[in-house]
């Protein structure tokens, strides 16, 4: 890794702790009413942050961090309950009931999001290295809702050979990445 990663790597984690850490201490002091414990398990969430930062798609730092940290109090609960179990069985049970029935919907529609997230990044990067036109025209159409008309003009072709070379990304984008989609869909079924 050269000198450039590790700085934007670190830039990158000083403004996302600078901008989440007071809401993940927060959500964890709302969940558990410790504040000692608000500061540690803080502290766990950011290094896990910073260890799997690679994997989270810019843009969705929030969710993860959000997830993560519901993840690890209710793995403290878990594992603080199977050793101090006959002090604080009423707390604990109460707490982690608590947790599991207030942001079940929430949590499957963060991850929902991030899955969509990550298949739409993914996309976006094979177009990037596949023809940068088409990357110009979905990225520009669909993630920065501009106009035909910009686009056209950015790329200094007609608006006909706009929709020519849309029509082409898109039949692309359908057979490499139908069969991913199709996935996604079904790991998100009711069952």
């Amino acid at each position: 890794m050269n000198s450039n990663n590790v700085e934007e790597k670190q830039k990158r984690f000083e403004k996302v702790y600078s901008r989440y850490s007071a809401l993940v201490i927060k959500m964890i002091f709302d969940m558990t009413t410790d504040f000692g414990m608000a500061e540690e398990v803080c502290q766990n969430v950011f290094m896990q942050y910073f260890i799997h930062m690679h994997k989270v798609v810019p843009g969705c730092e929030k969710q993860w961090l959000m997830l993560t940290t519901k993840r690890i109090v209710i793995d403290h609960y878990k594992k603080a309950s199977t050793k101090y179990e006959q002090l604080l069985d009423e707390v604990w049970e109460e707490k982690f009931s608590e947790l599991q029935t207030v942001d079940e919907d929430r949590l499957e529609n963060s991850v929902k999001r991030i899955a969509q997230k990550e298949l739409a990044n993914a996309i976006l990067q094979d177009l990037r290295h596949k023809n940068k036109s088409w990357y110009t025209i979905i990225n520009g159409l669909y993630m920065e809702e501009r106009s035909t008309e910009e686009i056209a003009k950015k790329l200094r072709i007609s608006i006909s050979m706009l929709y020519s070379k849309l029509y082409r990304a898109k039949l692309y984008i359908r057979k490499r990445y139908r069969e991913q989609y199709l996935e996604y869909l079904k790991s998100f079924e009711k069952e």
